[in-house]
């Protein structure tokens, strides 16, 4: 696994991005994949986490933590089924 080689906030931040997109598409093929969504939803609280302590306000990956988030949150959090 990769994520325990890491150092440093900028490799996780990718990383962290990554497996919440490939969890948010997952959850596009299957909306009601309560797993996929909660998945999302953990890779990209974290790796937004990461963002905040780690990384310089201007850094290029902090913008994209915060666009793939944002596009969680309106596109499955906001259409979630109840």
């Amino acid at each position: 696994f990769v994520l325990p080689a890491c150092e440093g906030g900028e490799n996780l931040v990718f990383f962290y991005v990554r497996l919440g997109d490939h969890s948010r598409f997952m959850l596009e093929v299957d909306p009601t994949d309560s797993c996929a969504r909660s998945n999302a939803r953990k890779w990209y609280d974290e790796a937004w986490k990461v963002t905040c302590e780690d990384l310089h306000p201007t850094h290029p990956l902090r913008l994209t933590a915060a666009i793939c988030r944002s596009i969680f949150l309106h596109d499955c959090e906001m259409d979630a089924p109840a």
